[in-house]
């Protein structure tokens, strides 16, 4: 019996392509593996759009991960969050966040050119603890 809860959030328009690229750069950031299966408390595996794995994820079997989906465009986080709260409470908010960081990024770059004539030179995405810091540099 499984006990994955599957959560909902408010970010939408994204694409697999975009939730991969993102994932895979916020696991350097923070040490963590990327795959594409999690695994409840019992062991069952279930696969996921990309999953996350680290130490701080492992609660009491095997590193369990945390799960993220694209579904209709919106994006669905999954896992097992039995024996480790905070630590998979603190992960959705950073992914979350990361994840839209990346949207933003990807908007930007798509139209280079702001109002006011400046051109973009480069983004900068920063994990912190629960978000992240986003920074915009144009000439």
């Amino acid at each position: 019996m499984s006990h994955l809860t599957v959560y909902s959030t408010e970010l939408t328009g994204l694409s697999k392509q975009l939730l991969s690229q993102a994932l895979r750069d916020l696991a350097k950031e923070i040490g963590a593996t990327v795959t594409s299966q999690i695994v409840d408390y019992y062991g069952d595996r279930k696969t996921v759009d990309v999953a996350l794995h680290m130490k701080t994820l492992t609660g009491y079997s095997d590193n369990r991960g945390i799960g993220f989906n694209i579904k209709n465009g919106t994006l669905e986080i999954v896992g097992d969050n039995w024996g480790f709260e905070k630590e998979f409470d603190r992960m959705k908010d950073l992914v979350t966040s990361y994840v839209g960081a990346h949207k933003v990024a990807m908007i930007a770059r798509a139209s280079p050119v702001a109002a006011d004539g400046s051109v973009l030179r480069g983004v900068h995405i920063r994990p912190l603890k629960r978000t992240v810091q986003v920074m915009l540099e144009y000439v």
